[in-house]
């Protein structure tokens, strides 16, 4: 027997019964599945967009040559008015710093990273501009740090060679990688040494005392 009551199919309890436990509780649990389901989906915090920022695309693609103070603030206004939450620059990748710069480390030699020499020279860190833009606009800002990356192939092309300290440590480079033409081109760090754990480390800590992080 079914009942409608305002527009809602309704099966009396004994129905259940009738069909069977096995089938009675399998309807129980599949209502306390689709609940569950509910509060799983249902949003957390007030955080919902992260902007990654890749470091040679946006050199590349947006910012003139040389970069301004104004460019940078523009590009992440541009960013906060699309609705992100939080901006995520990434500042150092394959041994070289990008964004900042500091004496104890060195900067990106590829050419597209040349354009923020002359903030840089001026003692302007183009990664101070963008968090400062980023907490104006009410943006969190993060800072991101490969611990491994591809792009050494993209320094050889261009000329420019490896980062110093993964020169010096040949020792360092990461053997069991996948084969191919690709990964030869490669420098990835092997995360196993001692040395390479305390060098992120090192430049990680040195990004937090450099720029207003």
């Amino acid at each position: 027997m079914q009942m409608r009551l305002a527009g809602f199919l309704v099966i009396p309890v004994w129905i259940l019964s009738w069909i069977g436990p096995p089938l009675a509780e399998s309807a129980i649990r599949t209502e306390k599945t689709s609940q569950m389901s509910a509060q799983k989906m249902a949003p957390r915090g007030i955080y919902r967009i992260l902007y990654v920022s890749d470091p040679s695309s946006i050199a590349i693609n947006l910012l003139p040559d040389p970069v301004q103070e104004a460019d940078l603030r523009r590009w992440v206004d541009m960013v906060a008015s699309s609705g992100v939450d939080i901006f995520d620059q990434e500042v150092y990748s394959q041994g070289w710093t990008a964004y900042w710069r500091s004496p104890k480390f060195e900067y990106d030699r590829r050419l597209q990273h040349k354009r923020f020499v002359p903030m840089l020279d001026a003692g302007i860190q183009p990664l101070d501009i963008l968090i400062d833009e980023s907490h104006k606009r009410g943006m969190v800002f993060i800072a991101g740090f490969r611990m491994n990356d591809n792009h050494g192939f993209q320094a050889k092309q261009q000329g420019v060679g490896i980062a110093s300290v993964i020169q010096m440590h040949p020792e360092w480079n990461l053997k069991d990688f996948p084969s191919g033409e690709y990964y030869k081109l490669s420098e990835p760090l092997d995360f196993t040494f001692d040395g390479v754990r305390e060098y992120v480390l090192s430049v990680i800590n040195r990004c937090k005392s450099t720029c207003l992080i």
